[in-house]
Protein backbone atom coordinates (compact mmCIF):
# COMPACT_ATOMS: atom_id res chain seq x y z
CA UNK A 1 0.00 0.00 0.00
CA UNK A 2 2.79 2.07 1.12
CA UNK A 3 4.14 2.25 -2.94
CA UNK A 4 0.83 3.06 -4.42
CA UNK A 5 1.61 6.53 -4.30
CA UNK A 6 4.23 9.11 -3.73
CA UNK A 7 3.84 11.42 -0.40
CA UNK A 8 5.85 12.83 2.24
CA UNK A 9 6.41 10.81 5.36
CA UNK A 10 8.78 11.93 8.78
CA UNK A 11 10.79 9.69 11.18
CA UNK A 12 12.86 10.92 14.26
CA UNK A 13 12.08 14.34 12.39
CA UNK A 14 13.09 13.67 9.50
CA UNK A 15 11.28 14.42 6.34
CA UNK A 16 11.16 11.30 3.91
CA UNK A 17 10.28 11.81 0.07
CA UNK A 18 8.24 8.25 -0.46
CA UNK A 19 8.60 7.32 -4.42
CA UNK A 20 5.81 5.06 -5.78
CA UNK A 21 6.34 1.89 -7.30
CA UNK A 22 4.73 0.18 -10.02
CA UNK A 23 5.96 -2.94 -12.33
CA UNK A 24 3.78 -2.02 -15.10
CA UNK A 25 1.02 -0.26 -16.54
CA UNK A 26 -2.22 -2.96 -17.07
CA UNK A 27 -2.75 -0.22 -20.48
CA UNK A 28 0.44 -1.55 -22.11
CA UNK A 29 0.77 -4.92 -20.93
CA UNK A 30 -1.54 -8.02 -19.14
CA UNK A 31 -1.58 -8.49 -15.98
CA UNK A 32 -0.96 -12.18 -17.34
CA UNK A 33 2.71 -9.84 -18.29
CA UNK A 34 3.31 -7.79 -15.65
CA UNK A 35 2.82 -10.35 -12.87
CA UNK A 36 5.22 -12.65 -14.65
CA UNK A 37 7.91 -10.32 -15.72
CA UNK A 38 11.19 -10.35 -14.60
CA UNK A 39 10.91 -7.24 -12.32
CA UNK A 40 7.73 -8.00 -10.84
CA UNK A 41 8.96 -11.45 -9.24
CA UNK A 42 12.16 -9.57 -8.64
CA UNK A 43 10.60 -7.58 -6.81
CA UNK A 44 8.13 -10.47 -4.89
CA UNK A 45 11.31 -12.23 -3.72
CA UNK A 46 13.31 -9.26 -2.20
CA UNK A 47 9.53 -8.78 -0.14
CA UNK A 48 9.93 -12.41 0.53
CA UNK A 49 13.35 -12.08 1.43
CA UNK A 50 12.48 -8.89 3.41
CA UNK A 51 16.17 -8.23 4.73
CA UNK A 52 15.68 -4.21 4.93
CA UNK A 53 17.69 -2.17 6.85
CA UNK A 54 16.68 -1.49 10.31
CA UNK A 55 16.08 2.61 9.99
CA UNK A 56 13.92 2.93 12.88
CA UNK A 57 16.33 2.19 15.16
CA UNK A 58 19.47 3.62 14.10
CA UNK A 59 17.78 6.87 11.74
CA UNK A 60 20.89 8.53 11.28
CA UNK A 61 21.82 8.30 7.88
CA UNK A 62 21.01 10.77 4.96
CA UNK A 63 19.47 7.03 3.00
CA UNK A 64 16.32 8.03 5.26
CA UNK A 65 15.27 10.71 3.17
CA UNK A 66 14.09 8.90 0.23
CA UNK A 67 13.17 5.35 -0.56
CA UNK A 68 15.84 5.21 -3.20
CA UNK A 69 18.30 2.61 -1.27
CA UNK A 70 19.21 1.45 1.92
CA UNK A 71 22.58 0.90 3.45
CA UNK A 72 22.18 -2.84 3.06
CA UNK A 73 22.51 -2.56 -1.02
CA UNK A 74 18.97 -2.61 -1.67
CA UNK A 75 17.71 -0.30 -4.54
CA UNK A 76 14.59 1.32 -5.08
CA UNK A 77 12.05 0.74 -3.87
CA UNK A 78 13.83 0.24 -0.56
CA UNK A 79 11.86 -0.30 2.50
CA UNK A 80 13.79 0.49 5.19
CA UNK A 81 12.55 3.68 6.72
CA UNK A 82 8.93 2.02 6.41
CA UNK A 83 7.70 2.02 10.02
CA UNK A 84 4.98 -0.98 8.56
CA UNK A 85 7.88 -2.87 7.31
CA UNK A 86 10.11 -2.76 10.31
CA UNK A 87 7.35 -4.01 12.13
CA UNK A 88 6.85 -0.81 14.17
CA UNK A 89 2.93 -0.56 13.07
CA UNK A 90 0.15 -2.02 10.94
CA UNK A 91 -1.87 -1.00 8.40
CA UNK A 92 -5.28 -1.70 9.16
Amino acid sequence: MGLLHSYKTYLYGNERRIRSYSPGDINQKTLYEIWNSREYRKFRDKMREFDFSPCHVCGGCSLLEKNEEDCYGNAFPACGGCLWAQGVIQCP
